[in-house]
C-alpha cells in the first residue's frame, strides 16, 4: 500500500501549504514559519492529543489529534499555565491549544515540505499538482481508490480504527477524529453476527478496521484523488 502512503502524504502537504499561506497573509516570514511543523510525541498508540479551545486542560476539546499525527503548524503563540506550556497550533484546519510537552519538530515533514515548495517554484514542472509524488511511485499505474469521510461522531470525539473487525476485537490502531476525511478504502468488508459491517481502510499511514456506520463515501474527495493520480500517472 505504498502508493496510498504517498497519496496521503501529498494531501497533508497540500493542507499545510494552505495553512502556511494563510499565515503569510499576516506578514509572518516564510523562513520562520518553515521551522514550525510539528508531530505528536509521548502519546500512546490508539490514544489522542486534545486540541483545546483555550490553554487549559479543562477547556473544551475541539478535536482529538491521533497519536501519530504530523503536519501540525505552530501559530507562534505560547502561554504558561502552572507547569505546562501551551502552544497555539493549527491541525486539519482546526486552530486551538495543545500542551507543548506532546509536540516535537518533525524533520521528515519539513524535508517533504521543502521539496514540494521547490517543485512548485520550478518553471519546468508543468503539473504543479504532481509535486510531492516521487517518480518511483509511477510504476504502480493508475488505481481507483474510494475515499471516505467520518460521520455520526460528536464534535471533539473520535472513532477507533481497530486491528480486527468488532467493537472489542484486537487493539486500537489509531483514533480517528470526528471530522476526518481522506480515509482510503482498501477493498475488504466483513459482516459480523450482530449485524454490524466493518470495513478495512487506511488512515494517517495506518491500516485497520472501522465500523461502517461511522463512515460515508466522499464523492468529491474520490473524484479529486482519481483526477490527480490520473494526471500524475499513479
Amino acid at each position: 500500500m505504498k502508493f496510498l502512503t504517498i497519496i496521503n502524504n501529498h494531501l497533508r502537504l497540500t493542507q499545510v501549504l494552505v495553512c502556511l499561506f494563510a499565515l503569510i497573509t499576516f506578514a509572518i516570514p516564510f523562513s520562520a514559519i518553515a521551522q514550525d511543523i510539528y508531530k505528536v510525541v509521548h502519546v500512546a498508540a490508539g490514544d489522542t492529543l486534545n486540541l483545546r479551545a483555550y490553554p487549559s486542560s479543562k477547556s473544551r476539546i475541539k478535536i482529538k489529534i491521533p497519536h501519530n499525527a504530523s503536519w501540525i503548524v505552530k501559530r507562534g503563540v505560547q502561554k504558561k499555565v502552572g507547569r505546562a506550556v501551551w502552544s497555539k497550533v493549527v491541525w486539519s484546519h482546526e486552530e486551538g491549544w495543545v500542551n507543548s510537552h506532546f509536540l516535537s519538530k518533525d524533520p521528515l515533514s519539513m524535508r517533504l515540505l521543502h521539496q514540494r515548495t521547490r517543485c512548485m517554484a520550478n518553471p519546468k514542472q508543468k503539473n504543479k499538482v504532481c509535486c510531492g509524488y516521487p517518480a518511483s511511485a509511477r510504476k504502480h499505474g493508475f488505481r481507483h481508490v474510494e475515499i471516505l469521510s467520518v460521520r455520526g461522531i460528536p464534535k471533539g470525539q473520535s472513532v477507533p480504527l481497530r486491528s480486527k473487525p468488532g467493537k472489542w476485537q484486537g487493539k486500537v490502531v489509531v483514533a480517528i477524529p470526528h471530522k476526518a476525511s481522506w480515509l482510503s478504502a482498501l477493498g475488504q468488508k466483513k459482516k459480523l453476527a450482530n449485524g454490524e459491517t466493518w470495513q478495512y481502510i487506511r488512515f494517517n499511514g495506518q491500516n485497520g478496521w472501522i465500523n461502517s456506520a461511522y463512515i460515508t463515501h466522499d464523492q468529491r474527495a474520490t473524484q479529486i484523488s482519481d483526477r490527480k493520480r490520473k494526471l500524475c500517472g499513479f
